[in-house]
């Protein structure tokens, strides 16, 4: 009889352990904010539900249980900035049994200040604005912003050619419109997306939303652009100048080459007529050595010759 009984109790503790659950396993913490977090378990099999305990001390987890959740998956909301806490999760059956995880920690980030919020808008001229912000934005993603400029009286939307942070103020917007504003008319500002470096987005409609008025009369171009430009041009000019120099001695220099060629061919000139003016004399030399010499014998010869001529003439004149 005693055998029969414990066969019965063996077998119903066998039982009853064999439909034992297990303990979640492998919580894990992620996408951790100032204020959220997001858990996950792998999943229990036969449990009927989940309940998460947190808390701020790892022997006191008193926060989170008025939630039953069948999913193994959850996001705890409404956490303390810059606060450790310590979690766990436990699975349970038809019974009520419990079955806890390990305790897990995280710490949530440090806050940030507040939330991004647009603060004023500048009329900068009639087709440029430039909206000031309470915190830096992300200059990377400002091409990807989204703002709607609207006439108020009319409803007629201003399209936006352009939009980027400023490089020498990252808490303001610049915005080049492709079309000029009217003088004394109300538009309404509404920032649908925008990026701080903290990575947070603006809540349109909410702290995106802001009336202006444009003046009379539109601001001029900034000084500074003049400044820049009067420089600009200035270094131009200096450029310019430079190029006239460099040009003026290159004509100087070519005219040098030029006087230089022409004394080259002048001396060559000059040298072709002394050599012309010797050839010119070697041949005439040449031709004075071909005449008969003229020595004194011919003179006596000549003298000669002439006074018998004389004395011929006079006996024939007085015969």
């Amino acid at each position: 009889m005693k055998n029969i009984f414990s066969f019965f109790v063996i077998a119903f503790l066998s039982t009853v352990g064999a439909f034992a659950l297990d303990a979640p396993e492998s919580v894990s913490i992620d996408n951790i904010t100032q204020t959220s977090v997001d858990v996950s378990w792998e999943n229990v099999e036969w449990s009927l539900g989940y309940v998460i305990s947190y808390g701020t001390q790892s022997w006191n987890l008193n926060l989170g249980w008025d939630e039953v959740i069948s999913e193994p998956t959850w996001s705890l909301v409404d956490l303390s900035a810059d606060t450790q806490y310590y979690l766990s999760v436990t699975a349970f059956d038809e019974q009520a049994a419990e079955f806890v995880s390990e305790t897990v920690s995280f710490q949530t980030l440090a806050s940030i200040g507040a939330p991004l919020e647009l603060s004023s808008i500048e009329v900068t001229a009639k087709d440029s604005l430039t909206l000031w912000f309470n915190t830096e934005l992300n200059a990377l993603l400002a091409e990807n912003s989204l703002l709607t400029i609207t006439t108020v009286e009319t409803g007629e939307d201003i399209t936006i050619a352009s939009v980027w942070v400023n490089p020498e103020d990252a808490m303001s917007l610049d915005l080049v419109l492709d079309s000029s504003l009217l003088p004394t008319t109300n538009y309404e500002v509404v920032v649908i997306d925008v990026t701080d470096v903290h990575g947070r987005n603006i809540e349109s409609w909410v702290d995106g939303v802001e009336l202006f008025i444009t003046p009379e009369l539109f601001p001029q171009i900034d000084e500074e652009t003049v400044e820049v430009n009067v420089s600009e041009n200035d270094e131009i000019s200096e450029t310019v100048d430079l190029n006239s120099a460099d040009q003026d001695q290159n004509e100087s220099t070519w005219s040098a080459e030029i006087d230089d060629q022409n004394d080259e061919k002048s001396l060559g000139g000059q040298e072709i007529a002394e050599e012309n003016i010797a050839k010119n004399a070697a041949s005439v030399w040449a031709e004075t050595e071909q005449l008969p010499d003229t020595g004194p014998q011919h003179v006596f010869l000549f003298a000669l010759s002439l006074l018998f001529a004389v004395l011929l003439f006079v006996y024939r004149r007085r015969a």
